[in-house]
């Protein structure tokens, strides 16, 4: 029984593939969760359908979290192989491509029955957290090359910037006076339904846009010291729909944010996931996401009141976080789910 590590899937193998029938038709594969499928094949035995294998996308799972979730539901597996591509090799790779990601952005309606979201995934002439400014025009080329209109499309509207992951099809991608506006009519499917729910129910209010810098401009003052950069243009390859957990958390540390502002962010949040949960229109893998960033949440709010030991001859002195020590704070609650 040979092994075969693949370039970016964990692979957990139930039975023998020398106990299936060869041929194409003999073989298929399922979504069953996100990041998550399994290989199908018939056996020689019977001509029964079974499952063959458990395949876990590297990009969502390390191989210790795939373990975790196959003893979970107590799946016995015969062999399990890692991907092949490192979490290492991956950020190598989009460095070598200058890939960047960037929140500038508003999202304006959606449409329920049709299954069509719209906004501005990026917006025009504001600087930026990254201290760059988004000239109009910047898209012009790519959206030409590689927009809806094109003769090949490419440009994806992705949940979480996973290339894996699809979510909805851009219906309309173009340069308006007030930033790149587009209309996305979400799949079908499962996932891309339970994706568009949790915008109708506003979960998801946040998009970000995934990008190449081709030509840019540094903007300085009169000693030449540098005050913004203009970005003038931009190869798109997607933008996405992201929760602030998986972003840079802007939505909840605002430029002008107190601690108290921080916490009614972070309560709207809980609201949300909440009122999510008790509507019965997600999926039970979605309601167990909801229900741990319930619990990080939770977490990081208990945090947030930092307090000094008490001196044996003075009284409890409470200390007011700084934003940097509310960041970290956050990173590091998410860092340890």
């Amino acid at each position: 029984m040979e092994s075969k590590p693949y370039a970016s899937e964990h692979s957990a193998r139930i039975k023998d593939p020398d106990l299936f029938m060869d041929g194409d038709g003999n073989w298929g594969d399922k979504n069953i969760a996100p990041g998550i499928r399994i290989i199908l094949g018939r056996l020689k035995s019977s001509g029964e359908w079974e499952t063959q294998a458990y395949r876990f996308k590297a990009k969502k799972f390390t191989a210790a979290e795939a373990k975790a979730w196959l003893k979970k539901h107590d799946i016995k597996y015969i062999l399990f192989e890692p991907a092949k591509e490192s979490d290492n090799e991956r950020i190598t790779i989009m460095n070598k491509r200058n890939f960047d990601v960037k929140s500038n952005f508003e999202l304006k309606d959606v449409d329920e029955k049709q299954g069509i979201v719209t906004g501005y995934c990026s917006m025009f002439g504001n600087v930026d957290s990254d201290n760059e400014m988004v000239m109009p025009g910047a898209f012009q080329k790519t959206l030409e090359e590689r927009g809806c209109g094109s003769r090949r499309p490419r440009i994806k509207h992705l949940w979480q910037h996973s290339s894996w992951d699809p979510i909805a099809i851009p219906q309309i991608l173009e340069e308006q006076d007030k930033g790149l506006y587009f209309e996305s009519v979400f799949g079908k499917d499962s996932f891309s339904q339970d994706k568009l729910q949790q915008h109708v129910d506003r979960i998801i209010t946040e998009l970000s846009i995934g990008y190449n810098t081709i030509k840019s401009e540094d903007v300085n003052d009169d000693e030449g010291k540098l005050q913004y950069r203009k970005l003038t243009e931009l190869k798109l390859w997607e933008y996405s729909s992201v929760t602030w957990g998986a972003n840079s958390l802007t939505h909840i540390i605002s430029a002008k944010g107190e601690t108290e502002d921080i916490l009614i962010n972070l309560n709207n949040r809980l609201e949300s996931l909440n009122r999510a949960l008790k509507n019965n229109k997600y999926t039970e893998e979605t309601c167990e996401q909801f229900e741990a960033e319930i619990q990080k949440i939770q977490t990081i709010i208990k945090s947030l009141d930092i307090t000094m030991e008490p001196d044996k001859k003075s009284t409890p002195e409470i200390i007011k976080p700084t934003k940097k020590q509310i960041l970290e704070i956050i990173l590091q609650t998410l860092k340890n789910y």
